[in-house]
């Protein structure tokens, strides 16, 4: 590929299509230059296959100015915040590589093993363990009884000294019971001797195992609990692996080579065409063109991360030897901008040293590989936090994994009160499951079976499908055992998630999509087929998308889903409000334990109003604003409250806003 003297791609430049007989959809971009849209992707491991037939359907009518994700969600979601920057500078050409090269995941590279699988290569000395549990996650059900098996066939079969161990102790035990039950006589006093020595290299052969097994797990521990790094290559001629591999995607598909300057966050929010721009929304934000965020979670503080950092966020340090083992080179030579102890870059312990993490300047690769870090499958990143306690500041190791242990479907990423266009969701999870019934994988999916799969409410009001757990019914009290102990899991870790997903003004614009088993989530071994389902699965969800948003059913041209959803979220506004608000007047009047706040306001000209904290005391203006505030709260809540007639929408569930933590 021809590339410019900056070592950018030509705007225009053609990419190599997948030798593939598959035909791959034309994007044709209808977008109006002001049209936008903000998405918010589940995430799901492998499941994200679906998502860029989706992303070319979406951009096909719209731009996408804020994109969110969590775990592999994140991962599409910086792929198409990367397809948009080079839209936003003249090209299109982004989004038709992004469907090709992702497309590339279900071709075969020996025969048998397609590029999907070899995007998951282990640490070197995690291969035993990684191959003994591959066939166990890539089975439509999860059992202890398959993973002791693979274990076994890994560590008790698999080792040659075990293996012939365990072979000679079976020969000789056998040897035993022969001379026990048939031998001439005299032989059968050997027999016991037999039998022991038997007895004794099976023991053996179990305890090499053993061993073996302990040494994986130890070492799976010193790799920060990850099987793979997404980074290292099992053999220099192996193809690229998850984190290098998304790299260069990203760069490619924003018009930049592999070994040039990675795309930032920075980058993103500073290209053209920027909803401001276009005259388009009035929030601070909708001056930024491109608004990426993605969740981690931070496993050793046991709180959510949203990158990229605030300004008002506490600075992350990392160790370049440490980022070394799961980035490219080019990236950690990005990331080392500001040293920690503020000496000069160049000293001879950089790699050891800590140095700031960029918040706006950190490359797009480096938050997504943070995401999908997803347990046990990837290693943590490892960052630092300077802990205060009691004395100086002294940084401490934290592991930063993956996004959807804290939020797997980041609906609200991107709310406000009342939105300027549409924040659309897609919503990855697993097909209900007959209790009883044999779990079969599907090799291929009708056109059919696509259309079952994908839900997406034709009404505001339309509740969507309840995912019910009916571990209850299930015939086997070990399944039924199992299945309780997933459903206390998925409880514990989404409830938000689906609480807000049922919400008026929220379910209306959230894509449901039922997986079937063994298609997506933790199958890493899919064939193409199944592979080519999960495209379509997201193509069809796009089409659903845009068929309600985007096509024009009303006189005036508009589309009557987007008309609604405003209609919903008004209402929605005002009932939240009117909760909030009710009794705000009594409270801040006075009361036998306390002023008013009007005159805590003027008594904050004369006096602090926070103990030891001078700057607080107001300025004439200030208190003026204040006492402006206060009138128009009190306003606002007898508007509210005030009698009326039957209102003409009511929200199910009722409404409630809250302050909260930044999420």
């Amino acid at each position: 590929m021809s590339t410019l003297p900056d070592g950018s791609v030509p705007p225009h430049a053609p990419a190599a299509a997948p030798d593939d007989d598959a035909p791959l959809p034309a994007f044709e971009d209808r977008a109006p230059p002001d049209r936008f849209c903000d998405l918010v992707l589940t995430g799901g491991v492998t499941s994200s296959i679906a998502y860029p037939a989706l992303l070319l359907t979406l951009a096909s009518s719209f731009r996408f100015h804020s994109i969110g994700g969590s775990s592999s969600g994140a991962g599409a979601a910086a792929l198409a915040a990367a397809a948009e920057y080079r839209r936003r500078h003249g090209s299109s050409e982004g989004f038709r590589i992004l469907l090709e090269r992702t497309a590339e995941v279900r071709r075969t590279v020996d025969g048998r093993t397609t590029r999907l699988r070899t995007l998951f290569q282990p640490w070197a000395h995690s291969r035993r363990l990684f191959e003994a549990l591959v066939p166990v996650l890539t089975q439509p059900e999860l059992s202890v009884k398959s993973l002791a098996a693979a274990l076994a066939r890994a560590y008790l079969l698999g080792q040659r000294l075990a293996a012939a161990c365990l072979g000679a102790g079976a020969l000789l035990a056998a040897a035993g019971l022969v001379l026990t039950l048939a031998a001439p006589a005299g032989w059968p006093r050997m027999a016991p001797l037999a039998l022991i020595a038997g007895a004794a290299l099976g023991v053996a052969g179990a305890c090499v195992a053993g061993l073996a097994l302990a040494r994986d797990l130890r070492r799976l521990i010193d790799d920060d609990f990850g099987l793979c790094s997404g980074s290292q290559r099992l053999a220099p001629d192996s193809p690229a692996p998850l984190t290098e591999w998304l790299h260069g995607l990203i760069q490619e598909i924003a018009g930049r080579t592999a070994d040039g300057p990675p795309l930032t966050f920075a980058d993103l929010r500073d290209a053209p065409a920027s909803p401001r721009a276009m005259g388009q929304g009035g929030q601070e934000m909708d001056g930024v063109s491109i608004r990426l965020q993605v969740y981690a979670a931070n496993v050793t503080l046991g709180r959510p991360l949203v990158l990229p950092l605030r300004a008002s966020d506490e600075p992350l340090f990392f160790r370049p030897r440490e980022m070394h083992r799961l980035f490219p080179a080019s990236v950690v030579r990005a990331m080392m901008r500001q040293r920690r102890d503020g000496a000069p870059p160049g000293q001879p312990d950089d790699e050891d040293a800590l140095w700031r993490l960029p918040d706006k300047e950190l490359p797009i690769v480096v938050a997504a590989r943070m995401s999908v870090s997803a347990p046990l499958l990837f290693s943590p990143v490892p960052v630092w936090m300077d802990d205060a306690g009691s004395g100086p500041p002294v940084p401490r190791r934290c592991l930063l994994s993956d996004g959807g242990l804290c939020s797997n479907f980041p609906i609200h990423l991107f709310d406000c009160a009342v939105p300027a266009w549409p924040t659309f969701g897609v919503s990855l999870h697993d097909a209900p499951r007959v209790p009883g019934a044999p779990v079969v994988a599907p090799q291929r999916m009708t056109p059919e079976d696509i259309r079952a799969a994908v839900d997406l409410p034709g009404h505001p009001d339309a509740m969507p499908r309840q995912p019910w757990q009916r571990f209850g019914d299930e015939p086997s009290p070990w399944q039924r055992a199992f299945g309780f102990l997933a459903a206390l899991l998925w409880t514990a870790k989404d409830w938000n998630d689906a609480l807000l997903a049922r919400m008026p003004g929220v379910r209306d614009r959230i894509v449901r999509v039922a997986l079937p088993p063994g298609i997506g989530g933790l199958n890493i071994c899919m064939t193409p087929d199944q592979i080519q389902s999960l495209s379509d699965l997201g193509r069809e969800a796009g089409r659903r998308l845009l068929e309600r948003f985007a096509r024009p059913a009303l006189p005036d041209g508009t589309a009557a889903g987007w008309a609604e959803h405003r209609w919903v979220r008004l209402h929605l506004l005002r009932e939240g409000l009117a909760e909030l608000l009710a009794g705000a007047s009594a409270a801040a009047a006075p009361g036998a334990y306390g002023p008013s706040l009007a005159q805590q306001v003027r008594d904050a000209q004369a006096r602090t109003p926070l103990r030891g904290d001078d700057a607080q005391r107001l300025l004439a203006a200030q208190a003026a604003a204040l006492e402006g505030t206060l009138a128009a709260l009190r306003a606002a809540e007898a508007a509210l409250g005030a009698p009326q007639a039957a209102p003409p929408y009511q929200p199910r569930p009722q409404p409630m806003l809250r302050l909260r933590p930044p999420l």
